[in-house]
């Protein structure tokens, strides 16, 4: 899974750039997030994506897989399982968020 992610997201950011390389952390992140950050850290690692491109890639498929998470919680486990699933992984995202956000 790692390997494919990375190519992909790789292939993704020689041929669409920045925004590329967001739709592909999405896209890996529907199967796991920790891919798409792996990747996003060796695209940094080799200088062809800056800190700003990897922040927001990351918060990309960790907030992907939030959503994907949240969505089979309230199919599986009802409305209440989904809601305390919701306001849980909302607010580590919403952490994310705010420490993307943190001046430097």
């Amino acid at each position: 899974m790692l390997s494919t992610v990375t190519l992909v997201v790789s292939a993704a950011e020689h041929h669409f750039g920045q925004g590329g390389v967001y739709a592909a952390a999405a896209l890996g992140a529907l199967a796991d997030a920790h891919s798409s950050v792996a990747a996003l850290g060796s695209l940094h690692a080799a200088g062809r994506i800056g800190l700003p491109t990897l922040g927001t890639g990351v918060l990309v498929a960790i907030g992907t897989n939030a959503l994907l998470r949240i969505g089979v919680a309230l199919v599986a486990g009802g409305a209440g399982y989904g809601l305390r699933m919701a306001l849980s992984l909302l607010a580590s995202t919403g952490a994310a968020a705010a420490v993307l956000l943190l001046p430097r």
